[in-house]
């Protein structure tokens, strides 16, 4: 009982609690901390995270509403949320405090801010968003619920960096800027910015050319399994057992109506033929060959092999038998072909 559904989905989301005071902390002290060095005001961070953290509510209850519930997969929405929708309220603050400085005005560097803002955050947000969106089409429940959750939430923060944020700040009010804003010890990573923009972009097109032509190189595990922690009891029983043919979970057996079908069904070419009939054929076309239809693995061990119930009868005792095993149960046969289909991990 320790290998079922509920034992790998329960410790599977326990492994999410693991040092998760300690990952939180390290969280929260990086965000403040960049944070503090972007805009200088306690009550701008303030802001920031009161929006922050509204925007990941409103982002859990739209996945919770549309989806129900999250898996290991989708749950990782919320890192995502947090690392990437901080952006917008930095973007956002650190040009609110250039316009405060030169317009001396909070409410006047507000719409500034908004009319300045406004296009370059529209922008980068639909590109996340369309980003995160290009997941949901895929097959695989996890990263389709990902794609859909974080995708939204990028909007919803985008949103709320535009309404909610402002809105904060002008609340709290802030103290005005004296100084201009920036780093000024920084200020020759600007300029030679400036004058290598040309060698820049040249550089970067040519780093995405390299990576675009290793895309076909790029291998793909779908074992879910890989995405558990091996650490944990059910887990690891299960890996046991699924090194033994006799106890893997990939085992099927198949009930043929005479030793001569489970011949032609150890022989591979029958077993290809069920697979066809369940859609798991493998592509080889051959028992060796069994695939997943969305899984492929680069090495796998199957066997095929049938075995009788009971002993085999004398020819003359087989003669008798047959007619009144017939029937009694059909055109069934007694003997049953196992193909034991086991087919290793992908390494």
């Amino acid at each position: 009982m320790i290998t079922v559904d509920w034992p790998l989905a329960d410790e599977e989301f326990a492994t999410l609690l693991d040092h998760v005071e300690l990952l939180i902390a390290l969280m929260m002290s990086a965000i403040l901390l960049m944070l503090w060095l972007a805009v200088r005001s306690p009550k701008i961070i303030v802001a920031i995270l009161v929006t922050l953290f509204a925007g990941l509510a409103i982002t859990t209850a739209l996945g919770l509403a549309v989806i129900g519930t999250f898996n290991l997969l989708s749950v990782a929405f919320i890192p995502l949320f947090v690392g990437i929708g901080v952006d917008f309220g930095i973007q956002y603050s650190v040009r609110y405090r250039a316009e405060r400085h030169a317009l001396k005005d909070l409410e006047a560097a507000l719409l500034s801010a908004g009319a300045s803002m406004g296009p370059p955050l529209t922008v980068a947000a639909a590109a996340t968003a369309a980003c995160f969106f290009s997941l949901t089409p895929t097959d695989y429940a996890g990263l389709a619920q990902l794609g859909f959750i974080a995708g939204s939430g990028m909007i919803i923060a985008f949103l709320l960096s535009g309404t909610l944020l402002p809105a904060l700040i002008k609340l709290l009010k802030p103290k005005a800027e004296e100084a201009e804003i920036g780093f000024a010890r920084l200020a020759f990573l600007d300029r030679f910015l400036h004058r290598r923009q040309c060698e820049i972009l040249a550089s970067t097109s040519i780093l995405v050319a390299i990576g675009l032509s290793l895309l076909p190189f790029l291998s793909f595990n779908a074992d879910p399994l890989d995405l558990r922690s091996q650490r944990t009891e059910s887990v690891a029983s299960l890996l046991d057992l699924m090194k033994d043919p006799d106890t893997s979970p990939n085992t099927i057996d198949i009930l043929v109506p005479s030793l001569a079908s489970a011949d032609e069904m150890s022989s591979g070419g029958g077993c290809a033929a069920f697979g066809r009939q369940v859609g798991a054929a493998g592509e080889s076309g051959q028992c060796g060959g069994f695939l997943d239809g969305r899984r492929s693995c680069a090495r796998s061990e199957h066997r095929a092999h049938a075995t009788a119930r009971g002993p085999r009868p004398a020819a003359g005792e087989r003669r008798n038998l047959a007619g009144g095993f017939e029937a009694r149960v059909g055109r069934a046969g007694r003997t049953s072909a196992r193909a034991s289909l086991h087919e290793r991990r992908c390494q």
